[in-house]
């Protein structure tokens, strides 16, 4: 079984180009990264909240 997915535009890969990394147009939101960083407070937070009921249980 095989499969293909288009992933973009060819960029070329010769003593042409200048070595630098190929834009893709694509952007990270800046909301994406305060949500990760919430989600990992907020784990962190309910690890520390079950460590300390499975000390005092």
């Amino acid at each position: 079984m095989s499969f293909t997915w288009p992933l973009g535009a060819e960029a070329p890969c010769d003593a042409s180009t200048s070595g630098e990394l190929v834009a893709t147009g694509g952007h990270l939101p800046d909301a994406t990264g305060w949500t990760g960083l919430g989600m990992l407070v907020l784990g962190a937070g309910f690890v520390a909240l079950r460590r300390r009921r499975a000390l005092v249980g």
